[in-house]
């Protein structure tokens, strides 16, 4: 049982992109920090960083972002799924017959494991923010070239790796598509520990509403923890799912970043990494995602109204 728990959280390890070199936190005023990432590995320092702020202003439309093929989402697969806290987040590993293409996907992918971010019990912990807002949650859905075995292999395909975001919003109801993940919570509370989940679910319960699948953000980023290897394909979905206040209390006032036995115990809260610099690259609207009117229409209106009186200054 020992060596079976050992080999799950190797996976999660290497699934999260957590760096093996050196061990990392989200404490902002701690020397393992975020801002201390690059001293870990240094492409946490490069130039196609996650997450980022989706600027609905800045973006490019792509008509050719439609519908995503989810193949095998929509059933609950006979497999073994394991929650773990491996310090950093709560991850289920999956198992089952699932893949997914299409929605401008240059092939096939299918998903390893999803996770968690998230803020405090009093502030909010998504990683991508829109439009400057941060949700309450952020739930990624790892996905890797069919073609590969491991993540491993993945990462050193430019557009190896393939994630949903999805943003989770709090409300008063509980979501019964989370409890089979909430209700086994209390088991993983400390870090370095997992169970089998009792049953699985369809990964597609964890994704927006189906008329809202076609709302999506898509651009190359990275993995969000060390070694932020820059091999992700993001695809950020602009509808948030919802979670129940008590479930989020779950999260943010339970799980902990330290193990049983531990001298000391330690939240694990707001495990977010904060926006970073988009650069040269360009966010991608999907065919019927938001995109908002740009500029100041006062002052266009007045540009456009000079246009004339310039042109006949010139000629």
């Amino acid at each position: 049982m020992a060596l079976r728990s050992s080999l799950v959280l190797l996976v999660v390890c290497l699934a999260t992109g957590i760096a093996s070199e050196g061990e990392f936190c989200y404490d902002v005023t701690s020397a393992c920090g975020p801002s201390h990432w690059p001293d870990l590995d240094s492409t946490c320092g490069g130039k196609e960083q996650s997450p980022i702020n989706v600027d609905r202003k800045g973006l490019m439309r792509n008509s050719s972002l439609n519908q995503i093929d989810f193949q095998g989402y929509d059933t609950a697969p006979e497999a073994t799924w394991t929650i773990s806290n491996n310090g950093h987040a709560i991850v289920v590993t999956v198992g089952g017959e699932m893949q997914m293409s299409g929605g401008g996907l240059p092939t096939t992918y299918k998903p390893l494991q999803f996770h968690f971010h998230w803020g405090s019990p009093a502030s909010k912990g998504s990683e991508h923010t829109l439009d400057k807002k941060r949700y309450y949650m952020e739930l990624h859905i790892v996905h890797i070239k069919s073609e590969y075995e491991d993540i491993a292999s993945a990462l050193s395909d430019r557009r190896g790796v393939a994630v949903l975001g999805v943003f989770l919003d709090v409300t008063d109801t509980d979501n019964g598509n989370l409890s089979t993940i909430t209700d086994a919570l209390p088991d993983v509370i400390y870090k370095g520990s997992s169970k089998d989940l009792p049953a699985t679910f369809p990964l597609g319960n964890l994704l927006p509403p189906k008329q809202n699948l076609t709302r999506y953000y898509r651009y190359d980023g990275s993995l969000t923890t060390p070694g932020c290897n820059e091999a992700v394909i993001w695809t950020v979905f602009e509808s948030p799912i919802k979670i129940g206040l008590e479930q989020y209390k779950l999260f943010a006032d339970t799980i902990l970043s330290t193990a049983d036995g531990d001298s000391s115990t330690e939240k694990l809260i707001n495990n977010f990494r904060s926006v970073q610099e988009l650069n040269s690259r360009t966010v991608y609207a999907s065919r019927d995602a938001t995109v908002l009117s740009c500029g100041n229409i006062p002052l266009l209106s007045f540009v456009l109204s000079v246009l004339p009186f310039l042109a006949m200054r010139l000629t």
